[in-house]
């Protein structure tokens, strides 16, 4: 094939970004290349596009599709143990409380003190004191209630745990589609290794053909 133009290769280069057969990012460092490549030399972009696309939809996309999969399965799995964990928490903690009130009442009618100040002291709204409107929470239920709140708050932090590790290796958009709380913004290391491995590529591809000018050679893409 005849050499061709810079406003030619880019327009090549350009169609085959369009098509998302290479990304937009490594197709810029492409036509940075092309642009400096020696004129009057042979050079032939979209067969460098075609051998790539080769090589990232037989073995890169592929390798990472599978990395992708065994990590979603993996916080998948975690997020469930984690649902069920609180299932549990919940109700251990619900019949827990009825059971402290339960004694609380049984010690107050054991001491003839069921319709006492103490009786609301310790149970609050939940005594049985004769005058209504008693605002009073009681110790018993306080108690209750912040067993319930330092669960709840485990329990967050848990999540909010396992979210970070989702989008560290995920990614944001991936780990927000598992139902798992985000920061937000997070490319996630799997997606940073394959497009390194996809710019290696292209410079492998590039090199052994001879379009690799000494200038580019250790350029990182």
């Amino acid at each position: 094939m005849e050499n061709t133009t810079n406003a030619t290769n880019d327009s090549v280069i350009d169609a085959a970004i369009k098509r998302k057969e290479i990304p937009y990012d490594l197709g810029e460092v492409f036509k940075e290349i092309v642009k400096n490549y020696p004129e009057g030399m042979p050079f032939n972009p979209q067969e460098v596009i075609n051998t790539f696309n080769k090589i990232k939809n037989e073995t890169i996309d592929p390798y990472y599709r599978g990395l992708v999969n065994l990590a979603r399965d993996e916080f998948t799995s975690g997020y469930q143990a984690l649902q069920e964990e609180r299932a549990v928490a919940k109700e251990t903690e619900e019949a827990q409380a009825s059971e402290n009130i339960r004694q609380a009442k049984e010690n107050l009618e054991a001491r003839g003190m069921t319709f006492s100040g103490e009786a609301v002291k310790a149970l609050g709204a939940e005594s049985a004191y004769p005058f209504a409107g008693v605002q009073t929470e009681g110790s018993i239920p306080q108690a209750n209630r912040l067993m319930a709140k330092s669960s709840s708050s485990k329990y967050q932090q848990q999540l909010k745990s396992l979210g970070r590790g989702g989008e560290t290796i995920l990614g944001t958009e991936a780990t927000a589609g598992l139902g798992l709380p985000t920061v937000g913004g997070v490319e996630g290391n799997i997606e940073t290794q394959k497009s390194q491995d996809y710019g290696q590529s292209l410079r492998d591809i590039l090199q052994n053909r001879g379009y690799l000018s000494s200038a580019f050679k250790n350029k990182q893409y």
